[in-house]
């Protein structure tokens, strides 16, 4: 239960960071679950910072790895 409720999240996180675009939504999905990066709980607010920087790393990688396949 506990890993389907963390890949909800991921699939939320991915989704939002695509804006929609689905080959960059499954990239990105890509990245959270190779990572390990999961979203289970709310974070404390000095953690916010932390994460928001982590999400913008995974969408500049993302979309580096998306420029260079094409």
């Amino acid at each position: 239960y506990m890993q389907l409720s963390n890949d909800y999240e991921n699939q939320k996180i991915a989704y939002m960071l695509s804006r929609g675009d689905i080959s960059k939504f499954s990239s990105t999905l890509d990245a959270l679950r190779n990572h390990n990066i999961s979203f289970d709980k709310t974070p404390h607010p000095p953690q916010e910072k932390l994460i928001a920087g982590l999400t913008e790393a995974i969408a500049a990688q993302t979309k580096s790895k998306f420029k260079n396949e094409n």
